[in-house]
């Protein structure tokens, strides 16, 4: 077996770890057994990956803050309309996390980051310089971020979105539509979806799970949604030729890739010469179509 076929595996493992953590802790499949729902997602800010303390006023000792993630599901109103909402039995329930629940958590947010920002990696074999080099940047962006009681995006390059390390991270499950997950991040403005390969075998209906992505950004307060579409698999041809048909009908435009000739990177980045041996140009969108559309 290949190096890229052992981190592809690697990858696979991490999202199948996932899928069964969302049936065990958060009853996905409970969920989903509900024909009025039709899609869940998760997402966490990027500050629970820190464990904090906090005194329990009555006995005087620390005890873990909560870290759980927020559940939100897409289902039908009492007015027949779908509509995205929070997951009220986990707001009502004990948010107290035991040490080993917090560790379990912060795993899986881990995996999450990772699983997302890798899908723009050219050569999969690089997975593991990527992931300390990922580390790297996250705790630098949370340790400056917490000196200034504030999170701020981290961008360094000029002009794209995706490269982005963001304040909030969140996965998406519409098994109706998809097979695999939705791998998304956002700030304060854009929501940024990465969109699997669609089932060859599958009917494309571009308005359902369109809609039910644009009324996602809607209920985060978001302004833009921007969808990440892979070039050159079978089912996301039909799929990208049916959304560029219909570009104009549901209010979306193409974003151009980034110009590579124009990337601006701090030089730790560009030279290679933080402990990760990363360079930045590992990474690129040549493989998407970039949809955006303004909610």
């Amino acid at each position: 077996m290949n190096q890229s076929t052992k981190k592809q595996n690697l990858l696979q493992k991490k999202q199948d770890s996932i899928f069964k953590t969302l049936g065990g802790q958060n009853n996905l499949n409970e969920k989903l057994s509900n024909p009025s729902i039709s899609a869940i997602s998760l997402s966490f800010p990027i500050k629970n990956l820190i464990k904090r303390k906090q005194k329990n006023h009555t006995l005087n000792t620390p005890t873990s803050t909560s870290i759980n993630p927020n559940i939100y599901t897409y289902s039908l109103t009492p007015n027949g309309y779908k509509d995205w909402s929070a997951d009220i039995s986990r707001e009502n329930s004990d948010p107290s996390n035991t040490e080993a629940d917090t560790d379990k958590l912060i795993e899986l947010y881990w995996d999450i980051i990772l699983l997302t920002e890798s899908q723009f990696l050219y050569d999969i074999s690089h997975l593991k310089k990527f992931q300390n080099h990922l580390v790297n940047l996250m705790n630098s962006k949370l340790n400056q971020s917490y000196k200034k009681n504030t999170i701020q995006d981290t961008n360094n390059n000029q002009g794209s979105i995706w490269r982005c390390l963001n304040d909030n991270y969140m996965i998406v499950y519409l098994p109706l539509i998809f097979n695999d997950l939705l791998w998304c991040k956002f700030n304060s403005v854009y929501l940024n979806i990465i969109i699997p390969d669609f089932p060859t075998s599958s009917t494309i209906n571009t308005k359902d799970w369109l809609l039910s992505l644009l009324e996602l950004t809607s209920s985060l307060d978001l302004q833009y949604l921007r969808l990440f579409l892979r070039r050159n698999t079978n089912g996301n041809t039909n799929l990208i030729t049916t959304l560029l048909r219909n570009l104009n009908w549901i209010g979306g435009k193409i974003i151009p890739n980034e110009n590579r000739n124009n990337l601006s990177f701090d030089n730790d980045e560009l030279t290679m010469s933080d402990k990760s041996s990363f360079n930045e140009l590992m990474r690129g969108d040549e493989n998407f179509i970039i949809l955006e559309f303004e909610c």
